[in-house]
């Protein structure tokens, strides 16, 4: 994250904001991509209503090229005559969610205070970098479990993660997932050890049930370990 973002506090408003796990699940995933949009649009938006129609100017304010902030505008269907409307109250009309409005939100207080010059580049940069970043930690290294929260291809994400992050990232990533990965291991372990003095043909079925998983996977699970469920019952 950026150093002018974390003096502003941005960094612990998306803290505040992306509760993993509660407002952001796997059946109700953050659409990354669609607030990063949305961010862009609003900047166009509100770069014009404070230039009036001086492209040029209201470019430079977003530290963009000319042509790049025509290029957008052209994608987002804006003209010079369109009105930025403050996000005052939450409304279902905006066609976004709760979390993804609160999103506008941190980007409208960040910009409009803005007086000299808002990098919306860079802004948006440093704020897929901090979410991906809370993501990946919520995971525990899961790159796919990570990508369907965010609503991304997984490879798309592995392509952000490449831009935005060093070795270092990556190797606490890694130990992450390794420690995901021990925790799982300890945890099946236990479902079997729990069911290994009962009938044998028993124990697959009840440990798998314990781990909500079904007996097939935890076959395969067990199979990656490099053990079975006789060896388990062996070291007791």
């Amino acid at each position: 994250m950026s150093d002018v973002l974390l003096n502003d506090g941005i960094s612990d408003k998306i803290a505040k904001t992306f509760r993993f796990g509660k407002n952001v699940t796997a059946d109700t995933p953050f659409d990354l991509s669609k607030s990063v949009k949305e961010i862009k649009k609003r900047s166009i938006l509100f770069a014009l209503k404070r230039e009036g129609p001086l492209v040029s100017k209201a470019a430079q304010y977003l530290n963009l090229k000319r042509t790049t902030f025509i290029e957008r505008m052209r994608a987002f269907e804006i003209s010079v005559e369109d009105e930025f409307s403050p996000l005052e109250a939450f409304s279902d009309s905006l066609g976004v969610s709760r979390l993804e409005y609160d999103c506008l939100m941190i980007h409208d207080d960040y910009m409009t205070s803005r007086q000299e010059c808002f990098d919306v580049n860079k802004f948006c940069e440093d704020f897929e970098r901090e979410v991906i970043s809370r993501s990946v930690h919520f995971t525990k290294g899961d790159v796919a479990f990570s990508a369907r929260l965010l609503s991304l291809r997984r490879t798309t994400l592995v392509e952000k993660m490449k831009r935005y992050f060093t070795a270092e990232n990556f190797t606490e990533f890694s130990n992450l997932r390794r420690g995901r990965v021990e925790d799982v291991n300890q945890q099946t372990v236990s479902a079997v050890t729990r069911f290994a003095l009962g009938p044998e043909r028993l124990i697959l079925p009840q440990a798998a049930e314990l781990l909500g998983i079904d007996r097939r996977t935890l076959q395969r699970r067990l199979e990656v370990m490099g053990t079975s469920v006789r060896q388990i019952k062996q070291e007791l």
